[in-house]
């Protein structure tokens, strides 16, 4: 049996950064940039303390360790976490959002439509403290949000009540707790009023449960995307990258955002959410109106234990809303050559332009999911399973095809393209172009 691997490069864009040296600054000639690098030296060291914590590497004793472990919380009760779809934002995710979420801030106001605990808002509260210098009662004015679930927004406030007072010492817990019982909302955020979200800057981690309708999240993205909002930054899973049942929801942020930053996260070794087995896509849109749309995004980063700052370090990449064809790509500095030439050669074809109109054929097995590499063969399997797939590839093209297997450049299609989990048989031959 003639079988041909695709194994992941060898070489990791994480295992290149060296996290002795100092960041580079915003964008550089390659046109990467370093997000870590433009935060002030204070919000570095807020940002390293989080990444500690949710590394579960230090304890509670320094000066923003117990508001920030205070982020750290999750649903004791297991029906209660999976009933509602709830699980912590370690506190480098949250106040990562936040910082994307503010930045060039013009005191608008921040909700969140899926409130939980209250994480976001206080990493909010943090950063808003440390970079923008707003305290007492204009902090808390600052934030707003809903909640469905009537305990679980009685402990929000109270978290995030607990918080405001330790950022702001002068601020009297009872009073605070009062106002946000007037700013955080009971209620299903579908129900809520698009018009008093204009203008507003919006930061959610809404809830990933299959409800009666499909997906519980892609109904609350679409509903911000049409409020004509600041400002958003999500905690979405990996299919908001590429997915076509989400095509619509890029289509419109495409067309209502200038500038979209995108951080992308394999679940291995580490997943970013302790527990949860979830690829995340952290997508921050602005409405920037004064530049021309960008477009600036990771790989498909992933870390190992005890290395978790080497996520927040890595370089990024900047495209031009044309380049993203009407995806969210996953293109590290190490793949920003191939992705140009991808899209652009002339020496490249679509599978399904040619398919097609073939007259002669052979037939190729794909195993359509992998972890770090990726099967296909002339030969049918002994064994057929669903994650099997067969193709029929014109005769002239069949060993270019497997060559991109076994010099990667299918490999690198997929962590681009793909959701890192399936390979899609559509849009493989739809999107993929095999060189001639």
């Amino acid at each position: 049996m003639k079988v041909i691997e695709m194994v992941s490069l060898s070489t990791d864009i994480l295992q290149t950064i060296d996290l002795g040296k100092s960041s580079v600054p915003n964008l550089n000639s390659q046109g990467t940039f370093d997000w870590f690098g433009t935060l002030p030296k204070r919000c570095q060291e807020l940002f390293e303390d989080a990444v500690l914590i949710s590394d579960r590497r230090k304890s509670v004793y320094g000066k923003w360790d117990d508001i920030l472990s205070s982020i750290h919380i999750s649903p004791t009760c297991a029906v209660t976490k999976r009933a509602l779809a709830q699980f912590f934002t370690p506190p480098d995710v949250a106040l990562y959002t936040a910082f994307n979420l503010l930045d060039n801030y013009q005191m608008e106001v921040i909700f969140d439509p899926c409130v939980g605990y209250g994480s976001l808002l206080i990493a909010t509260a943090l950063v808003l403290s440390e970079k923008e210098q707003l305290s007492n009662w204009d902090l808390v004015k600052k934030l707003h949000g809903s909640e469905i679930d009537q305990n679980t927004r009685n402990i929000a406030i109270k978290n995030i009540a607990g918080c405001l007072v330790k950022i702001s010492p002068l601020l009297e817990i009872r009073a605070v707790e009062k106002q946000l019982e007037k700013q955080i909302k009971l209620c299903d955020f579908n129900n809520y009023p698009n018009k008093t979200l204009s203008g507003l800057r919006v930061i959610v981690n809404p809830p990933y449960k299959e409800g009666a309708k499909g997906n519980i999240w892609i109904p609350i993205i679409d509903k911000l995307v049409d409020s004509n909002l600041a400002s958003m930054s999500l905690i979405l899973p990996v299919a908001i990258s590429s997915s076509k049942r989400t095509q619509f929801l890029r289509n419109k942020i495409f067309a209502n955002f200038k500038k979209i930053y995108a951080f992308h996260h394999e679940i291995r070794p580490c997943p970013l959410f302790r527990g949860v087995d979830q690829r995340i896509s952290i997508i921050t849109a602005t409405k920037n109106l004064i530049t021309p749309h960008e477009y600036i995004t990771t790989g498909f980063l992933k870390h190992t234990a005890g290395n978790r700052m080497m996520v927040w370090k890595a370089p990024m990449t900047k495209l031009s809303k044309n380049e993203c064809n009407n995806v969210f790509p996953k293109v590290s500095p190490l793949d920003i050559a191939f992705f140009k030439e991808f899209e652009s050669s002339k020496n490249r074809v679509r599978l399904s332009d040619i398919t097609n109109t073939a007259e002669h054929t052979k037939e190729i097995w794909i195993r359509t999911t992998g972890r770090y590499h990726l099967l296909a063969q002339y030969e049918k399997p002994a064994e057929i399973t669903t994650k099997w797939k067969r193709l029929l590839i014109p005769d002239h093209i069949a060993s270019n095809f497997m060559q991109a297997f076994k010099n990667g450049d299918l490999l690198k299609w997929w962590q681009i393209f793909g959701d890192g989990r399936d390979i899609s048989i559509t849009s493989l031959y739809n999107n993929y172009r095999v060189c001639l």
